[in-house]
């Protein structure tokens, strides 16, 4: 991560500034290893390793903050010189990451990964990444590790602080140079209630954008005054560390995944970091030493390449290792290490020590040019899409698989005006179809089932949401009350057919009736009690029901590791066996058979044998990603579906 080198630390707001403070750069380091550890996996209990990010947030609040207005008091701020700063800071290093991604890329990833690759290398050269992932991927979510440079959200949250928060100080120390305490309070007020109130409506954007984060940064500045006010008071210092200690400790007890973050949540790693920044003013309190020896100083001079390094190294190192364990992990840790210092070393170091480009007019220009040359060959990248030439034709075949996805009924995501028809348009409508993201991948299976029975269905999707009452965020619990009152109101409708991966909590936790988040055994309690609510709901209960229990699925993406194998001369099987299927999934099964009036189709049973699960059919993938049915196999999906339903779907009216 970013922030202002401790080596110009600013102790007040507008008062003059302190010595090199190392205990900064120990506390980083600590907030460095909390996000490379939550990322590798080190340990697999570390869950809330992530808040991390908020306590370098909170540190460049601290550091940059008060130097602002300290020389704009002095007359002495200069745009140019602060962003010259910045550029020395933060782009060499990056662009070194960026330029051994994709060299990698350009060696082990399928045209288009390597696509993905280049957008998301343009994003986060010009720091909008946080604005890209949050229009495209859920942090959270099922899709964060097919990103290969999600990480860098967090810069671009950083580098729009750069670009507000100074010309914000600027205005405020040249008109009312009294208040910028007033000014950061207003904000850090405004900020944290409006992440209050977006956290659950709009949580992706709540988390990656700025507006929602600003007062983490403001917490930050105003740490700096209240540090000026406790120095009177040496003695509450060694409390003050121990409640900083206390509140992040308590912060990766009491997490649970089901939390909404940033919410109340995120004040515990604020608090503690400003708790901890303060008494590190104290140089003979006993956290001050600690964080002052070498080790941690030396990690958090590396933090901001250790940060930008951790998780390609991490996604890399999935495609590459079979078995990404403990021990695979804790290489990539060590790897992370040595490859941070050295960019800290031999490329940061000399930009920013300025033994090269000591000019800041060479240096704007000379990064001004590589960054329009690096965009250029990117853009150049995704014209070709992604340089097919590199592989072999038979490659490029198993690869396209990947875009083998129902792209046609997109425009059924959500419950609009009007839902959309399968199967025979001018027949009345008895069935209704609808689910997450799957129910998408199998539109053209049911489309296929229903023609051939003249009949027609009434077809929606919202990805990511259980069609389960009470599940879910609050747009997917008004999609599914949606979905009921369509119900109730249309009694032609007599199958209803619920299509999920159904993983959701198990994996990601749960929500109950009253809308609190619960995990493990307590998740699956509250899916089942949800589950039999919606059953006996007004419109569900006189319907019969139809659910489509998850496919196999495969290890990871069928087409491009398959593709991998072929580049790479490996074997890598991607079948999951049936027991393993079993061994996942008996939970959902369990409670589905105390309804007899539900129907199942199992696709397992038709795509497993006794030993594995196939992953491909007549020499095409089944899945265009790890469990998505292809479009193509829309036919296969729809014999499925036929042979299950069986004579007790197949009433007709």
């Amino acid at each position: 991560m970013t922030g202002e080198s401790a080596g110009a630390n600013a102790a007040n707001l507008g008062i003059a500034s302190a010595a090199y403070r190392p205990d900064i750069d120990g506390l980083r380091s600590i907030a460095v290893l909390l996000v490379v550890l939550f990322h590798l996996g080190l340990p697999e209990t570390l869950q809330a390793g992530f808040i991390g990010v908020d306590m370098f947030f909170v540190i460049s609040g601290y550091l940059i903050i008060p130097r602002v207005h300290l020389q704009v008091l002095k007359k002495e701020f200069r745009f140019g010189e602060f962003y010259s700063r910045r550029i020395r800071r933060l782009a060499p290093a990056l662009l070194a990451t960026l330029l051994i991604a994709i060299t990698i890329g350009l060696l082990i990833l399928t045209p288009g990964e390597l696509v993905q690759l280049a957008k998301e290398s343009i994003a986060s050269q010009l720091y909008i990444s946080n604005v890209y992932y949050w229009r495209y991927l859920n942090y959270f979510g099922l899709q964060a590790d097919l990103s290969f440079l999600l990480h860098t959200w967090s810069l671009g949250v950083e580098e729009q602080f750069y670009l507000t928060f100074p010309l914000a100080i600027w205005l405020t120390g040249k008109f009312f140079p009294k208040s910028v305490t007033l000014i950061l309070s207003i904000i850090l007020l405004g900020s944290f209630c409006l992440n209050l109130a977006m956290v659950g409506l709009k949580p992706e954007a709540t988390f990656y954008l700025l507006p929602t984060r600003a007062w983490e940064f403001a917490a930050g500045g105003l740490a700096a005054t209240l540090a000026q006010l406790l120095l009177r008071r040496p003695s509450w210092m060694p409390w003050l560390s121990a409640a900083g200690v206390v509140l992040l400790a308590c912060a990766l007890i009491v997490h649970e995944s089901t939390m909404s973050f940033p919410g109340w949540f995120a004040a515990l790693p604020v608090g503690a970091t400003v708790a901890l920044l303060i008494s590190g003013t104290n140089p003979s309190s006993w956290w001050t030493r600690i964080m002052s020896l070498p080790i941690p100083v030396y990690l958090g001079k590396i933090s901001y390449e250790l940060y930008l390094v951790h998780w390609p190294v991490k996604i890399f190192a999935g495609l590459l290792v079979r078995d990404f364990d403990a021990p695979a992990r804790a290489a990539a840790l060590l790897m992370c290490i040595a490859l941070a210092a050295a960019i800290y070393h031999f490329v940061e170091t000399p930009v920013r020590a300025k033994w090269i480009f000591r000019n800041n007019r060479n240096l704007v220009a000379a990064y001004a040019a590589g960054t329009a040359a690096l965009t250029i060959a990117l853009v150049g990248v995704i014209g070709t899409g992604g340089l097919p030439g590199r592989l072999s034709a038979s490659t490029l075949t198993v690869a396209a698989a990947a875009g083998d996805a129902d792209t046609a009924h997109r425009v059924c995501e959500g419950f609009g005006s009007n839902l959309c028809r399968l199967g025979k348009p001018d027949v009345e409508p008895s069935w209704l179809i609808y689910g997450d993201s799957h129910a998408e991948a199998l539109a053209g299976a049911f489309d296929r089932v229903l023609l051939k029975r003249g009949q027609s269905a009434e077809f929606a999707f919202l990805s990511g949401c259980l069609p389960v009452l009470y599940s879910g965020d609050i747009e997917c619990r008004e999609f599914n009350r949606r979905m009921a009152t369509f119900l109730a109101s249309n009694p032609a409708i007599r199958h209803v057919v619920l299509v999920s991966t159904w993983r959701q909590p198990l994996e990601r936790g749960y929500t109950d009736a009253g809308g609190v988040a619960v995990s493990g055994q307590k998740a699956l309690v509250a899916f089942q009690q949800n589950l039999g609510r919606t059953l006996v709901a007004d419109g569900y209960a006189t319907r019969e029901i139809v659910v489509w229990l998850p496919v196999p699925g495969a290890k990871h993406s069928v087409p491009t590791t398959s593709a991998r194998n072929l580049m790479l001369n490996r074997n890598w099987d991607l079948r999951f066996t049936r027991k393993e299927y079993d061994d996942r999934f008996t939970f959902l099964v369990e409670i589905l058979k105390r309804y007899p009036r539900v129907h199942l189709i199992n696709p397992a049973a038709h795509i497993c044998d006794l030993g594995s699960c196939r992953v491909f059919w007549d020499g095409h993938a089944l899945y265009h990603d790890d469990a998505h049915p292809a479009q193509s196999q829309a036919r296969y999906f729809a014999d499925i579906i036929e042979r299950d339903l069986g004579a007790a779907a197949a009433t007709t009216e």
